[in-house]
């Protein structure tokens, strides 16, 4: 071999050794991303534990027990007003008394409540209202009751002309209800049908009917015809 071979072959060499050694570039690997938001493990089974606990509180109370409590609440054109109250059993026995606004103590069952205003400045006619009612073991029940009501004024007119002497008697189902005065004060009372007696002088005459509206104030004439002697 020539000394121009082996020159040759030497850098073949060096060549073929430089491409082994750096001339690969290695290839990258793949990287995992880690889970984002991950929740904690034991944080969870906390908030379950509690769910589950406050379920079987729940689950544990004890269903209401022992006398309960009744107020009732006497209503007449959207006021409370003292009334007298009765709580019967199913044979009309009165098993407790109260006055509205005030807390009965009952044992639970079903009940008539009798609600009376007993105060002609509250109605004139002292109405009683009934209802049904059922009563829960240790409830605390309130109960209004509403009374119908009326606001009137009766004005006497004889033969046309106001008799402001003159006396009404008002009657209902012919039981006296009240005595007024034409053109008095007004007054509350239940609406519905009446019948009344006028006295003028030293006569009596006859209405037979006169009627109050519901939930209205009103001005009610009574007319009546008398012939001179």
């Amino acid at each position: 071999m020539t000394k121009s071979n082996l020159m040759n072959s030497m850098w073949a060499c060096c060549l073929l050794l430089a491409g082994a050694c750096g001339g690969h570039t290695p290839t990258p690997q793949p990287q995992v991303a880690e889970p984002q938001g991950t929740a904690d493990p034991v944080a969870t089974e906390d908030d379950e534990s509690e769910a589950e606990e406050e379920e079987v509180a729940e689950e544990e109370q004890p269903p209401p027990s022992g006398p309960a409590k009744l107020t009732v609440d006497a209503i007449v054109h959207g006021e409370s007003k003292p009334a007298v109250v009765r709580v019967l059993d199913q044979d009309g026995k009165e098993i407790a008394k109260g006055t509205s606004g005030q807390a009965i103590s009952l044992q639970s069952g079903n009940y008539d409540l009798v609600v009376s205003i007993e105060d002609e400045a509250v109605m004139i006619d002292r109405p009683t209202e009934h209802l049904s009612l059922t009563v829960e073991p240790g409830a605390d029940l309130k109960q209004p009751v509403e009374f119908a009501w009326s606001n009137v004024q009766l004005n006497v007119r004889v033969n046309g002309k106001t008799a402001s002497n003159a006396e009404v008697r008002l009657f209902k189902d012919d039981e006296l209800v009240t005595t007024a005065k034409s053109g008095s004060d007004y007054f509350m009372i239940t609406p519905g049908r009446y019948s009344a007696e006028v006295i003028t002088g030293a006569s009596t005459l006859k209405v037979n009917e006169l009627f109050f509206p519901g939930e209205a104030k009103q001005s009610v004439p009574v007319d009546v015809s008398m012939h001179a002697r």
